[in-house]
């Protein structure tokens, strides 16, 4: 008999809940025993909550520094290693003890990047209900790509963060869509635990059922309170928040994103990648897997249209159109998505796609 064993990575302290953030790092143990803090930001509003964050902080006798990243619109993904390496000039250079990531999306993955490399704890502080990286101990894999292939990291899974703080009054004041992108990561886990299950099937990749289950978790919340997030009240935002927290963690049980993600997130990443070498606007990485696990689903040969109607009723894309991606660049990201991952065996795995059948398969999903 083979025993389990799991070395479980999870944040000490969750703390959610509206108008919070002063009486939240109060709470923060680590905190009591830091003298110097960095604050990282991304670059338009979150700039205001970091400084609301840094005088908190200063209040409790820490010394703290700022660094706001630039606009991710421009330039090239080659940024983010410029982005990383002013990080850890200043943490190095100020003895910083912890990084406190006040924002969403990509700011957490270079504050994720910057904490591996310097071994110093990081907490997140999400403005928006966007991505499951607020929890989770994973880079992104494209970002984790291009800062690997300049900056030497061992893996893409990292420590995740002694601690998360979850304002709803803050993320309620962000932009709908963000919401909706969250939405899309979580249905996205719909599809993931889908692709690592066909994965331990077809090559014997180890599955762990509770971080599946955690994982899954997150859809059924999107599915089973779709209309109460469709409202985009602060209890909406409240509900997305607890979701993606709580499947974040399931990457904990495992040290990986499979439990999270799966070909749809490689869909999405095949297009992030073809927006660099084309020069189009992408959309939200969370919109973007959303609308990848209608196409996953259909190709797993479920319920497609269910996920479809998910998405519809929460007001998260579910075409090329209300993406604002030309057909053309989703009918090549379907076809050569699977080579930008080729060690995650998926769905796309099971047979190559030509250009007509991929038309074809995104007219029959309504993609297209």
């Amino acid at each position: 008999m083979v025993n389990d064993y799991y070395e479980v990575e999870v944040p000490q302290h969750v703390i959610l809940g509206s108008n919070i953030l002063e009486e939240g790092l109060k709470k923060i143990d680590i905190l009591k025993g830091i003298n110097t803090a960095l604050v990282v930001t991304g670059p338009t509003k979150t700039r205001e909550y970091g400084e609301i964050v840094k005088n908190i902080l200063t209040d409790m006798n820490i010394k703290v520094f700022t660094y706001s990243l630039n606009n991710f619109l421009e330039k090239t993904q080659y940024k983010y290693i410029d982005e990383v390496k002013s990080i850890s000039n200043i943490a190095t250079q100020n003895s910083i003890k912890i990084i406190l990531g006040v924002a969403g999306g990509k700011v957490f993955d270079i504050v994720k990047v910057c904490s591996e490399l310097l071994s110093i704890p990081y907490i997140s502080i999400p403005t928006t209900a966007s991505h499951d990286g607020i929890s989770s101990p994973v880079i992104s894999y494209p970002i984790f790509e291009v800062i690997s292939s300049k900056i030497p990291l061992k893996s893409s899974r990292v420590r995740p963060p002694v601690a998360i703080l979850a304002d709803t009054a803050i993320a309620s004041r962000s932009d709908k869509k963000l919401l909706y992108a969250g939405c899309g990561d979580l249905t996205a886990k719909f599809t993931a635990v889908l692709d690592w299950k066909l994965a331990h099937k077809r090559v014997g990749e180890k599955f762990n059922e509770y971080a599946a289950a955690l994982s899954m978790l997150g859809f059924k919340i999107i599915k089973n309170r779709r209309r109460i997030i469709s409202l985009a009240t602060e209890e909406s935002y409240r509900v997305v928040l607890k979701a993606l927290i709580a499947v974040g963690v399931a990457a904990g049980f495992v040290s990986s994103s499979r439990p999270l993600s799966g070909s749809e997130h490689i869909f999405s990443h095949t297009l992030e990648m073809l927006s660099y070498k084309y020069g189009f606007k992408p959309a939200l990485h969370g919109e973007q897997c959303g609308v990848g696990t209608i196409i996953m689903t259909y190709l797993h040969g479920k319920n497609w249209r269910l996920i479809k109607s998910i998405l519809r009723e929460i007001g998260a894309p579910t075409n090329a159109d209300e993406l604002g991606i030309e057909e053309k660049y989703l009918i090549e990201a379907l076809i050569t998505s699977r080579k930008t991952r080729p060690e995650r065996y998926t769905i796309l795995n099971e047979r190559s796609i030509s250009y007509e059948e991929a038309r074809k398969i995104l007219h029959e999903v309504e993609v297209i």
